[in-house]
């Protein structure tokens, strides 16, 4: 869009101030403040002074934008900062005014600069009314409301004790020379070693079940958690990117890629989960606060091939609870899991064939036998599958 923009220019608190006129053609979805930051890089570029405004957070937090356009604090979007103000609030073609904000208290210094001091000084003062009203509370001294206490049996509505909130403040600090930078590492750890069945709404006997996540047999607490990934995280952070930059250096066109990655990802989702024992289990999707489909549907898991190439053990569980555990007796196979932790379904197929060349260490239907074993025609598995000699893939 092609504006005219008539801007307050002054340069500095003892001489008087003028509008200056520029055309400039801006993105509907630019800020108000980065089509300024478009006119003074022109400005820049041709040799002329940049428009001074103040700015800091630029998150419609802080008000340090604050100016006057059309006359109006901060423009035409009610209860919006000047930062948050989008050009799509204009059209093509307006005029638009802007001016500092004037009043004797806050005097100009340059252009849409204005000096704050005297707000400044009510702020040191504590609080913005005649009432000191002090700094930040701590988070220890922060009343907990009821819903909150009523989900935590140890915690107690009102104040409490310092050391038993479940909130808390985090600041840690360093020192900077001139020119100096760091990094502040956080590591931000959880512990929740059971599981709740929540994903069986209408079936009552399982709802509510528990369930040991397989993490809690490795960890005692979300310290020990956060001591074990930071003591590892440049390890760690060295194997992400290296199968990063691996997986992305490809040949295949973006759109595999970014396909494939995509559906990746979902192993590290709320729709897998890994139990004690480091059974895998997945469902078909999830929602906010329930399940999608059944578990370990075949309909969807014996077509994924990720949990079988990035996780073979993984994979190996999935085959394990299907022949070990949901065989019914007129050797059919259920489609999803039927043991009494879940729900039952109809019967399915099993990916045991793609499953085995993947993952050649092991057999996987084979459980009890060593790989190359001939097995007994009266222990072997009564499933279809592909037959190589006496063993059975499938």
């Amino acid at each position: 869009m092609k504006l005219t923009l008539h801007i307050w220019r002054q340069k500095n608190a003892g001489q008087p101030g003028h509008m200056a006129v520029y055309s400039v053609t801006a993105s509907e979805h630019m800020s108000f403040l980065e089509m300024l930051d478009m006119l003074n890089e022109r400005l820049i570029a041709e040799k002329q002074r940049p428009v001074e405004f103040d700015h800091d957070c630029r998150e419609g937090i802080c008000g340090s934008c604050g100016v006057v356009i059309n006359g109006v604090a901060h423009g035409p979007q009610r209860g919006t900062a000047t930062c948050q103000l989008h050009m799509r609030h204009f059209k093509d073609g307006d005029t638009i005014y802007i001016e500092p904000w004037r009043a004797a208290a806050f005097p100009v210094i340059k252009d849409l600069v204005v000096d704050r001091s005297a707000f400044d000084r009510i702020i040191e003062a504590g609080g913005f009314i005649s009432a000191h009203t002090g700094g930040a509370s701590d988070a220890n001294l922060i009343l907990v409301p009821k819903p909150v206490a009523e989900m935590n049996p140890k915690a107690k509505i009102g104040f409490i004790a310092f050391g038993t909130s479940d909130f808390a403040t985090l600041a840690p600090y360093t020192h900077l020379a001139p020119g100096e930078s760091t990094t502040i590492t956080f590591v931000l750890a959880w512990y929740f070693p059971v599981r709740e069945n929540y994903w069986h709404r209408k079936d009552q006997e399982v709802r509510g079940r528990k369930l040991n996540n397989y993490y809690g047999t490795r960890f005692k607490s979300a310290w020990d958690v956060a001591v074990h990934t930071a003591s590892r995280l440049p390890e760690l952070e060295q194997k992400t990117r290296v199968f990063t930059d691996t997986f992305f250096a490809s040949t295949l066109p973006p759109e595999v890629l970014e396909a494939v990655s995509s559906q990746m990802s979902i192993l590290r989702t709320n729709t897998c989960i890994l139990l004690e024992g480091k059974s895998f289990f997945g469902f078909e999707g999830c929602a906010d606060d329930e399940a999608n489909g059944w578990m370990n549907c075949s309909h969807v898991w014996n077509y994924t091939h990720a949990l079988a190439f990035l996780f073979p053990e993984l994979e190996r569980s999935v085959r394990d609870t299907d022949f070990l555990h949901e065989m019914r007796k007129d050797d059919s196979m259920a489609t999803a899991i039927e043991s009494d932790s879940f729900n039952p379904a109809g019967e399915g197929f099993d990916q045991t064939p793609v499953a085995a060349v993947i993952s050649p260490d092991r057999v996987v239907n084979e459980v009890q036998h060593p790989v190359g074993e001939v097995i007994p025609d009266k222990e072997r598995l009564p499933v279809r599958g592909i037959r190589v000699g006496g063993i059975w893939l499938g």
